[in-house]
């Protein structure tokens, strides 16, 4: 069936091409309440599509071609089969663009302000521009989605109805992001995702997966319930972060960095000998060593980036593996406890400061005139020989265990 000239289907008006093919010459325009639909017939439009508010286009499993530029600010379902918008265009703030099942492809830009909706038998190919969500909202029913052509920012929502792996070659950036209970992985290769503003995590079956992909919160996080597990990369937490009773934080072989609070005292934390802590500004860390994974802490390497690193109650307990350099600047474990298998090193005015707790020095240290270490009411093992040069009369010692 062919209709010539400009098209339109008005409030109540409804056209069902079914199983037969439908070609229109030109413009259609579909007002609120209009409807067009078909089943696994194809609908090809030669011109432009304008999609009012309220407005509805759906197909079944048959080719959906528009030759102009889209208009939508209602709905397109497109319930499998092609959808080849040749003449890109834009999805308005009310518009909702479902390509469920479906594959979509591009000739031009496509901006999408408002909805679109993919699933796990979404895929595109022959994007001939880019998708514009930077202002816009993704939903995903579950799936993997490759958003190398995809453009994402601050207003970028994304919201999750089913467990999603994305990648991408670029940095991603979700200003919203709703797991909703579901999981999402990065896919291993991806450049990078960023979160700049709160993340909700108060569901237990929410859960980030980061593998070997950068993770970067800009907000402070409360990890109330769920898990973000990383084994490789960098998860960065701006605003620091609060573990929760049933909250998971995996940083096996990542980095972890962090400035604030980093408190660790509830839920579960796992890290390996791998894992390095990175100091973005002065930081307090805060663990329960009766906990499984905080007794003791541990880290391979701690990068202080001259920020001073403490230790926030006497129930935390800090092991690092690699030598520890401290240069001008103090690292104050208060109540808490420190064990380091490598070296001490002190240097420039650093210091190291503990009023309560056990410093375990494996492989001894070195503090030479300037630096200051003060101790007391502390227990201090020394399982290599100490090293010092010192001209300060007001260090102290107390209750000095030397186990070499």
């Amino acid at each position: 069936m062919t209709l010539n000239g400009a098209q339109s289907i008005g409030t109540g008006e409804a056209i069902n091409s079914g199983a037969s093919n439908l070609s229109l010459s030109s413009t259609l325009t579909i007002d609120n309440g209009g409807t067009l639909s078909s089943d696994n017939g194809s609908v090809t439009i030669s011109s432009g599509l304008a999609l009012n508010n309220g407005g509805t286009l759906s197909s079944g499993s048959g080719q959906v071609q528009i030759g102009g530029a889209i208009t939508l600010d209602g709905e397109l379902r497109q319930g499998g089969g092609l959808l080849n918008l040749i003449g890109g265009g834009t999805v308005g703030s009310t518009g909702r663009l479902d390509v469920s099942h479906s594959r979509l492809q591009l000739g031009s830009a496509l901006s999408i302000p408002g909805t679109l909706v993919v699933n796990s038998g979404t895929y595109w190919s022959g994007l001939g521009g880019t998708v514009d969500l930077s202002a816009g909202t993704l939903e995903s029913s579950g799936g993997t989605l490759s958003l190398d052509q995809f453009t994402t920012g601050a207003n970028t929502s994304f919201k999750l109805s089913g467990n999603t792996e994305i990648t991408s070659s670029d940095n991603m950036t979700f200003g919203t992001l709703d797991l909703g209970g579901n999981k999402l992985t990065l896919g291993t290769g991806s450049k990078g995702l960023t979160l700049p503003n709160t993340l909700t995590m108060d569901n237990a079956s929410s859960a980030i997966e980061t593998k070997n992909v950068n993770l970067t919160l800009g907000k402070a996080l409360s990890l109330t319930s769920g898990s973000i597990t990383s084994t490789g990369g960098t998860l960065t937490f701006t605003g620091g972060l609060t573990l929760g009773a049933a909250g998971a934080l995996d940083v096996t072989g990542s980095t972890l960095s962090v400035s604030g609070a980093l408190d660790l005292s509830s839920g579960t934390f796992s890290s390996d000998n791998s894992s390095m802590l990175d100091l973005q500004a002065a930081t307090t860390l805060s663990a329960n060593d009766q906990v499984t994974g905080q007794n003791p802490v541990t880290f391979e390497d701690v990068h202080f980036n001259g920020n001073v690193l403490t230790l926030g109650s006497a129930s935390t307990h800090l092991k690092v593996n690699d030598a520890l350099a401290l240069s001008g600047i103090a690292l104050e474990t208060g109540a808490g406890s420190l064990t380091l298998s490598g070296a001490l090193a002190l240097t420039d005015n650093a210091s190291l400061n503990s009023s309560g707790g056990t410093i375990t020095l494996v492989s001894g240290a070195s503090a030479p005139s300037g630096t200051s270490i003060s101790i007391p009411g502390t227990t201090l093992v020394l399982e290599k020989c100490f090293v010092t040069h010192w001209s300060n009369s007001e260090d102290k010692w107390d209750d000095v265990h030397n186990k070499r």
